[in-house]
């Protein structure tokens, strides 16, 4: 049984060292997460949607057929009794700079649609405010 156990654990450093030249491999030949360019494309939609009082670009990612855009809203206040005033103030506005935007419009070119939550980022638990599906139809394509 000893012998059982010494082999067990002679496989086991095995697929530790494989795992480890196999990760290590992958970073050099692909760099880390996150890599410059997604750096620098949030930076841009933060610059491109900073003309929004209390709401802040915290995450954006394509997958399948669409992108996907998270925004948090934030001013201060814990409880929100002007929830709908929000809604109605923003939605149309993130509509249109969706649709103004250079990529955002060439994917909806593309029959790709842009999902945009807008997350109340003062509570305890993240809630939605909001979410957007935004199609070509919305922004006249």
């Amino acid at each position: 049984m000893d012998g059982l156990a010494i082999k067990l654990d002679n496989n086991i450093g095995k697929i530790i060292l494989i795992t480890i030249v196999v990760s290590f491999t992958l970073v050099q030949i692909f760099g880390t997460y996150p890599n410059n360019k997604y750096i620098e494309d949030m930076s841009d939609l933060k610059a491109y949607f900073s003309e929004f009082n209390h709401i802040e670009v915290k995450h954006s990612h394509k997958s399948g057929n669409g992108t996907f855009l998270k925004l948090i809203y934030s001013d201060g206040v814990e409880e929100r009794t002007n929830k709908e005033e929000i809604i109605s103030n923003h939605k149309d506005a993130i509509t249109q700079k969706i649709c103004g935007h250079p990529d955002y419009i060439k994917q909806l070119k593309n029959n790709r649609y842009i999902s945009v939550d807008l997350i109340d980022g003062d509570k305890l638990y993240a809630k939605q405010l909001f979410n957007l599906n935004i199609k070509g139809k919305h922004c006249g394509i």
